[in-house]
């Protein structure tokens, strides 16, 4: 058996992605009236989820003890709502939005039970022999990721534009209740780099207690 290039993550339900595909939509409309369609790639929406940790190159042993204390974190945790809200005011950039590398939609709800986790699933990577994550944890959805091609000055006009949106939300865009989801599971993905984008497969799904 050969290394994979794998990661952990939260799966979205259909609703939730059917909601983040017309913010897609939306966003794209939006940015190539503004004759910025070309400076952002977009995500897929079937690849879209909560990444906890991304591991990168996993060897057979450690895909073994990863599953191992994976389903023993899931054993012991319990199901929690998590809340996205689709509307302008829950975009965000990194590192900013006003020029954006990666252009996100922010998570709200039980965000403490999201943080322990993850947590958890941080100590099950070192566990297996990974370096420590030197980001904070900072729970988001990415619908897309600058272009190769973008440089600084296009991705400021594109910041521009998209601050230009979100503003135009306080003003005229109807208010709308964020969307919940329950977690009850954690899934060990891989990921395999191709000409058409990532695919990813689910090595592992591991339901959480009463999920």
């Amino acid at each position: 058996m050969s290394n994979l290039r794998t990661f952990i993550a939260i799966d979205l339900p259909a609703p939730i992605l059917a909601a983040l595909a017309a913010t897609q939509e939306q966003l794209q409309a939006y940015l190539a009236a503004q004759h910025q369609g070309a400076a952002l790639r977009w995500s897929p929406t079937k690849n879209l989820h909560l990444t906890l940790r991304f591991l990168g190159e996993t060897t057979p042993r450690q895909r073994e003890e990863i599953t191992a204390r994976l389903q023993a974190v899931a054993a012991k945790a319990a199901p929690f709502t998590l809340r996205v809200d689709t509307t302008r005011n829950g975009l965000g950039g990194f590192p900013t939005l006003r020029q954006p590398r990666v252009l996100w939609i922010g998570l709200g709800g039980e965000l403490d039970a999201l943080g322990q986790l993850q947590a958890q699933v941080e100590a099950v990577a070192q566990a297996a022999g990974f370096a420590p994550e030197e980001k904070d944890f900072s729970p988001h959805l990415t619908l897309a990721r600058a272009a190769r091609d973008a440089d600084r000055r296009t991705l400021k006009e594109v910041g521009q534009a998209l601050g230009d949106y979100v503003q135009a939300a306080g003003e005229s865009a109807p208010s709308a209740a964020p969307l919940r989801f329950e977690v009850d599971r954690l899934v060990f993905y891989q990921s395999e780099l191709g000409a058409e984008g990532s695919r990813y497969t689910a090595l592992a799904q591991l339901p959480f207690a009463g999920g």
